[in-house]
Parts: C-alpha cells; structure tokens; sequence
C-alpha cells in the first residue's frame, strides 16, 4: 500500500488516489492464478520505525488501512496483520513454506530471512506487462558467495538501512568486499552463540576484536576482495560499530515464531477465494 500512496504523490493525486492504484493493481492480479496474501504493519514496530515513519507522505495518516483491506478482501485475496514490521513477517512465513514468495520494492526482506523476493520493474523497462524480477536468496549465493545471511547483515548495516544510517563512505561494493571476506559470517555466529543477547561481555569483547580486523582489511586488502585498499574508510568505522540495537532489531523481528506453522495456516484460511463483484461495486460506489 506504501508504494500506491508514493505513486499517487508522485502523480499529485490525492484523496483516494492510492485506493484507486490498489484497485487497478488488484485487477491486474485477478489475471494470474495467485493466492494473495496482504500483510500489514502493526503497533509492536520498532519505535525507530515509527518515529522514521512519522516523517514520511505515507504513514503520516492511516485512512486508507480499513479500506484497503476490505478491497484486498473483496478481490477474494486474504489479509494478515503482523505483529511488527510486515517484511519480517514475510520473511518467516516465506522461511517457513506458509508463503512461496513475498512481493516487495523492499530488498531488506532478504536480510530478514526471506528467500524468493519479486520486485516490481518500471513499465518503460519490462518486456511484458506482469514481468517481475525474482531474487533467490540460494541463488544469490551461487552467483555472489558473500551474500549469504551474515553477509546480506553486514552490508546491510555498512550501507545503511531501517535501522542505521551506515558507515560514511561506504558503498556497496566496499560493503559486498567485506560480506565475501567472511566478516558478516563471524558477526552473525557471534550474536547467535550468546542467543542474541548482544550486550553480553563476550560479545563485546568479539566485537572489539572484529573491528579491529575489520579495519585492518580496509587498510591492507589482505583477501583481495577489495579493489583496493581502503585506509580512509577504515578510519570511518566508529568504536560503537556496529550498532547492538541495530543487531537486536534484525535479528530478533517481532513476528509469529511463537504460532505453529500449521496453525498460523489453519487461523488464516489462506485459500483459494473468488471476488466479490457485488462487494468490490459497493467499495467502489462509497469513494466515488
């Protein structure tokens, strides 16, 4: 829904502008022999988020949730509201087989876990009208080994994303180099060893530790994946990096873990439904 209403400030539409890009977008899908599932953001977001979100044309008023979601509904298409943040939802349910891949503009949904993402193409640059583009964590890692689960989080984390600014300087490809070299890897098999308690002593201690390799590989490039040496971004890497909130909110998501699989399935009816044609008229003669 975020993109609907960016797409209908862009368009300088206002109103029910993005009620009405979700429509045509509905109709699109009632092409294609899919079994949609919406899930919403809901209040267990991290506050950063919600403070971040504040500043933003999309969330600065909630008017079109309700509504939404009864249009979702009348297309015959299922509606879930996460606990949290809905890509980390996403993530686990796609994770755990209860969703077979997740549509997003949002990458970081691979950081979360997610392992198929498709991602809308701009319509000047697709060859047909429902083309996406299709990022396989699996096949992420075959074609760049470094992107694995560690590695997505560490460049993540160096680059900027939800939850920190990054370090200055950095940009993808110094950020990838790093992920090839193992240092995302290490991280996250630290913070998981003390069970996400990530202001333990040792982890600290870790932390102190591989930073100080993370810098010398900026300054010597000793694996080689670096085009070159780094010094001046070595010296951009700040004692607090990185970020143990940050850390904390990508790897322990507020989401449905506590819900067995079977269940959260059987709650959710997630079938197979009809539209309503009677039901979407009605939505529509009520905005009109």
């Amino acid at each position: 829904m975020g993109e609907c209403i960016a797409a209908s400030a862009d368009s300088d539409v206002h109103g029910s502008g993005a009620l009405k890009i979700l429509y045509y977008k509905l109709t699109e899908f009632l092409k294609c022999p899919l079994v949609l599932v919406f899930v919403y953001n809901d209040t267990g977001r991290p506050p950063i988020k919600q403070q971040m979100q504040r500043n933003t044309v999309v969330s600065e008023s909630l008017w079109w949730l309700s509504q939404s979601q009864e249009l979702v509904q009348a297309f015959g298409y299922h509606v879930h509201q996460a606990p949290g943040e809905a890509k980390s939802e996403l993530a686990y349910l796609n994770q755990h087989g209860l969703i077979d891949g997740i549509m997003t503009s949002d990458i970081d949904v691979l950081v979360f876990g997610g392992c198929k993402l498709y991602k809308t193409i701009p319509a000047k640059d697709r060859e047909y009208p429902d083309q996406y583009l299709l990022f396989d964590a699996k096949e992420f890692q075959n074609i760049e080994p470094g992107l694995t689960k560690g590695g997505l989080l560490l460049f993540a984390l160096l680059c900027g994303g939800d939850y920190n600014e990054g370090v200055p300087g950095c940009g993808p490809t110094s950020a990838l180099a790093l992920a090839k070299s193992g240092f995302g890897d290490r991280l996250i098999d630290a913070a998981e060893a003390v069970y996400h308690q990530l202001d333990e002593p040792d982890f600290t201690s870790f932390l102190e530790s591989w930073r100080l390799a993370l810098r010398l590989e900026l300054r010597l490039n000793i694996q080689g994946n670096l085009p070159r040496r780094a010094p001046a971004l070595a010296r951009n890497i700040p004692d607090t990096f990185p970020s143990c909130k940050a850390l904390a909110l990508y790897l322990n998501p507020q989401r449905s873990t506590s819900l067995n699989h079977s269940k959260i399935l059987k709650t959710c009816g997630w079938n197979f439904s009809p539209p309503s044609i009677p039901r979407i008229a009605e939505l529509c003669e009520y905005r009109s």
